[in-house]
Order: structure tokens, then C-alpha cells, then sequence
């Protein structure tokens, strides 16, 4: 169970106090016995030291400090540890085309709602804010991207509530109580076109007008029950690096949003049909029409910038001290930056 707890653990930084850790135990299972008697006898405080002194040895300074056979590592993004360890596994007898050549992510479908063929080639994880403008704008593309690939893409609807949209978490979990009743995507639609109501007293309107069992809704809803998936939601998307929403993987590689988002979205499945040898039903003409353009350009040589004095330049329009949410300030829902 170490590497569950190890997630649990980064996932919530602000939170490890004994009661925190004790928390976590019992969420995935623990004998809490013999958890509680490890963390009063310190049972485990030796081989903790030992590691410390050994990182010491090696000249540890900080953390995170990584080591491949022996050697401290060069960097800690992912080409950087690439070009390190891949010379070793070609001498090893690896060959290089069968050495990952970009970063995936795992990122399991779970209990998530999927829309598309179960069993389709390439999953789109999306994960979204139901009070986030360029969600509401990004699913509708999604949709229609889904149709558009009906035996190629299936969509993984995940929940990631930012902190600064106090509405967006009840929401979410108002659209897994619909989903309870099979209703998760006609409720979800809902929600986008009516981001300015998302209170209590409207989420239950809008189930009724889906004509759900109402009573079990409420039950649902007040209960709390779906909480822990929208926090699962969460903590998965801060593990695989979802820092504001819409935040996409195609196959478990990131897409990188702009506009117009259509074409990105074509072009990150094109990409990966490419990959995995499959024929596309999309003819060049339509990708044409779509502004996609699949020949792979080289970056142009950026000339090294002239050094300037520094400039505290203002925030763009659109920064509310609660976070960056606001059309014409980019294509994501983001908190602000810390200074």
C-alpha cells in the first residue's frame, strides 16, 4: 500500500498532521491498529534516519534529488531524465523505437462517465469546471469531436472544482447524482448553459426538468456521497499536472489548449491515429477546411533575447484577485500565480 498512501500524501500537502495521516490510512484500508502502533512506537523511525544519513553520503542536499544507477540525475522534466536513461537501456539491448518517446500519463477511467465506445483506440480525458467559462465552450467541442470519431474516441468526463468557484463543487456532485439515473450528459449540458445558476434551489430545477426521481436526488445531493469521487477527480488531476481547466489528455499525453480549439483537438487525434496505425475517416479535405495542418514543422531557432533591465509589469485584464477566469484572458480557468 506504500505507493497509494505516497499519492495520498502529495496530493495533500497541507494536511499531514496525525490526524490526516491516520485519515488516509483508513481510506484505503489499513489495519489501523497496527498503523497507530507503528506511528507511536515510531517503529519506522530508524530506517528513516538511515536514509537521511545515506543521502547525506552521496551529497544530498535538498529534495527532490533523483539518482540513475548511482549517477544524480541532470534535470527532473522528463527529455532531460529520457536522455539520461535511454543510452543505458540501448546498451542493454533495448531499441530506441521501442523506447517512449514523448510523456504519457496513466490516467484510469475509474467510475467516470465516458461518452463514446467502451472500447474505442484513443480516450480523451477531460477534466472540467461545471462554473468555468472555457469549459462550457470546450465541452461543446468535445461533443461534437465525439461524433465526429464515433468508433474511434470515447470522452472520460473528470471533475477538478477550482478553489475559487465556490458553486462548482456541489455542481459536481449534483451531476453525479444525475448520473445515478442515467442522466449524467443531459444534466451536464444544463449546467454549461446556466453556469450563473448553480445554488442548490436551481440544481434540483434542473432535475426536475429532466424529470428525475426528485427525492432521490435531494437524498443524494445532502448525503454528500459523491464527494470523495469529485475529490479523487481532483487529486488524480494534480498528480498527472492539471493546474486550471479545461485540462486535456489524448491517450494520456496533454494537449496543449488554444484557439480555435477544433483544430488542436483534430490534430491531437490525427496525431495519435498516426501513432497507432489507424486509418482515419477524416479525408484531407475536411481536415483542410478544419485549419489542420499534420506536417510536423521544425521550431524556428528563437534569436537570444537583448538582457533588459527587469519591469513589474501590470496583470493582464481580466485577473481577478481570485483567480484568472475571464474571456480574452486565455483558454483556461486558472489560480493566480503566486508572486
Amino acid at each position: 500500500m506504500f505507493w497509494k498512501y505516497h499519492d495520498m500524501l502529495f496530493a495533500n500537502q497541507r494536511q499531514l498532521k496525525r490526524n490526516h495521516l491516520e485519515k488516509y490510512a483508513r481510506k484505503i484500508g489499513l489495519d489501523m491498529d497496527q498503523f497507530k502502533a507503528a506511528l507511536d512506537t515510531k517503529r519506522h523511525k530508524a530506517a528513516v534516519d538511515a536514509d537521511i544519513q545515506e543521502g547525506g553520503g552521496v551529497g544530498v542536499g535538498g529534495t527532490p534529488t533523483v539518482f540513475i544507477n548511482g549517477e544524480k540525475a541532470k534535470g527532473f522534466d522528463f527529455n532531460k531524465l529520457k536522455a539520461q536513461v535511454d543510452p543505458m537501456l540501448i546498451a542493454k539491448g533495448y531499441k530506441l523505437e521501442d523506447l517512449p518517446s514523448e510523456l504519457r500519463h496513466q490516467i484510469p477511467v475509474g467510475n467516470s462517465t465516458i461518452k463514446g465506445p467502451s472500447n474505442a483506440p484513443i480516450t480523451i480525458a477531460e477534466f472540467s469546471d461545471f462554473e468555468c467559462p472555457f469549459c462550457s465552450s470546450a465541452g461543446r467541442e468535445v461533443s461534437k469531436l465525439a461524433k465526429m470519431y464515433p468508433k474511434h474516441v470515447r470522452v472520460v468526463f473528470k471533475h477538478f472544482p477550482l478553489s475559487f468557484h465556490k458553486k462548482a463543487p456541489l455542481a459536481s456532485q449534483a451531476s453525479l447524482a444525475a448520473n445515478e439515473q442515467g442522466k449524467f450528459w443531459e444534466y451536464h449540458d444544463l449546467l454549461f448553459a446556466n453556469q450563473q445558476k448553480l445554488d442548490r434551489k436551481y440544481l434540483i430545477q434542473y432535475a426536475e426538468k429532466l424529470k428525475l426521481n426528485v427525492a432521490r436526488f435531494k437524498q443524494v445531493l445532502d448525503s454528500g456521497i459523491f464527494k470523495e469521487q469529485v475529490d479523487n477527480d481532483m487529486a488524480l488531476g494534480r498528480k498527472v499536472g492539471v493546474q486550471g481547466t479545461p485540462s486535456m489528455y489524448v491517450n494520456g499525453k496533454p494537449i496543449k489548449l488554444g484557439r480555435p480549439l477544433m483544430a488542436k483537438l483534430v490534430k491531437a487525434v490525427e496525431l495519435e491515429m498516426k501513432r497507432l496505425k489507424i486509418k482515419s475517416p477524416m479525408s484531407e479535405a475536411k481536415l483542410k477546411k478544419l485549419g489542420v495542418d499534420l506536417s510536423v514543422k521544425p521550431k524556428p531557432r528563437a534569436a537570444k533575447p537583448k538582457p533588459r533591465a527587469a519591469v513589474r509589469k501590470a496583470p493582464p485584464k481580466g485577473r481577478a484577485a481570485s483567480g484568472m477566469c475571464k474571456p480574452g484572458s486565455g483558454t483556461q480557468c486558472a489560480p493566480p500565480k503566486k508572486r
